[in-house]
C-alpha cells in the first residue's frame, strides 16, 4: 500500500488555498492498494464526496501524484484497509478545510473527515489534533 500526496490536474480554489496555507506542492492525500487477483490498484480517499474508492487509472485522469510513502508493514496495511472499507461513504468535513485555511482549530470527530485525517485515523497515528492534520503535516510524520 502507498500513501500518496497529490494535486488536481485542473485549478481548484480549495486545493490552491490548502497548498498556499501549508506551503506544499500538494493539497490532498489518499491510500492506494494493489489487488493482485484483478491486477489493479484502488485509490481510497476522503474528498468532497466523502470517503470513496476509485480505480487508480480513473483517479489519475483528474489528479497528479506528487509524493508517496510505501507502507510495508502488512499488519498496518491490513488494519488501514479495514478502516477504509468500514468508513466508505463517511461524509467530508468542509468546515475543517475552511478552519485550516483560516488557521482556526476545529474538532468534529470521525463522523466527517478530511483526506489527511482519514489517512491518519486509518494508520492509527498518534496525532494530537487528528481532526485538523493537513497533508503536509501527515507526510512529515510518515517520513519520521
Amino acid at each position: 500500500m502507498i500513501i500518496g500526496f497529490s494535486k488536481p490536474r485542473k485549478f481548484s480554489i480549495f486545493s490552491w488555498a490548502i497548498g498556499k496555507f501549508t506551503r506544499a506542492k500538494f493539497s490532498h492525500t489518499f491510500m492506494c492498494v494493489y489487488f493482485p487477483v484483478i491486477n489493479s490498484h484502488l485509490v481510497i480517499e476522503a474528498n468532497r464526496h466523502g470517503v470513496n474508492a476509485i480505480s487508480l487509472n480513473n483517479w489519475l485522469e483528474k489528479n497528479v501524484m506528487v509524493e508517496s510513502v510505501v507502507m510495508n508493514d502488512q499488519e498496518v496495511v491490513d488494519r488501514a484497509f479495514k478502516f477504509a472499507i468500514e468508513n466508505l461513504h463517511v461524509k467530508y468535513s468542509s468546515l475543517t478545510i475552511i478552519a485550516i485555511a483560516l488557521g482556526i482549530r476545529f474538532k468534529d470527530g470521525a463522523r466527517r473527515m478530511i483526506c489527511s485525517e482519514f489517512i491518519a485515523r486509518a494508520l492509527r497515528m498518534d496525532v494530537r489534533n487528528v481532526d485538523q492534520i493537513n497533508p503536509k503535516e501527515l507526510l512529515e510524520r510518515l517520513k519520521q
